[in-house]
């Protein structure tokens, strides 16, 4: 993706591997799909990191946390949409500062 547009206004870039602000949201009813996958995937390929990678990604909704305002964005409908922004609001303040 490169430079990702959070609905704050400001911009981070995800390019960075892996990217401390990239998650993989997996809904529960897919949780044992994908961790089958996850475990074929690691026993039968060369390069298993590789393979895991792709199938969390496929089993799961790429998930973004703003490195500065903290809200997430979620590509509900694949990276080639636009993501749903959720800010954090005053529910989720802490002290954390990464």
């Amino acid at each position: 993706m490169g430079v990702v547009l959070c609905g704050c206004g400001k911009t981070f870039n995800d390019g960075e591997i892996p990217c401390p602000h990239q998650f993989n949201l997996i809904a529960d009813v897919d949780l044992d799909e994908v961790s089958d996958a996850m475990v074929l995937a690691l026993n039968e390929a060369d390069d298993g990191y590789v393979k895991m990678q792709v199938t969390m990604m496929a089993g799961g909704r790429v998930t973004y946390r703003c490195p500065h305002c903290h809200g997430l964005l979620v590509f509900w409908d694949g990276l080639d949409r636009a993501p749903k922004y959720y800010p954090l609001g005053d529910w989720g303040k802490s002290d954390e500062t990464d």
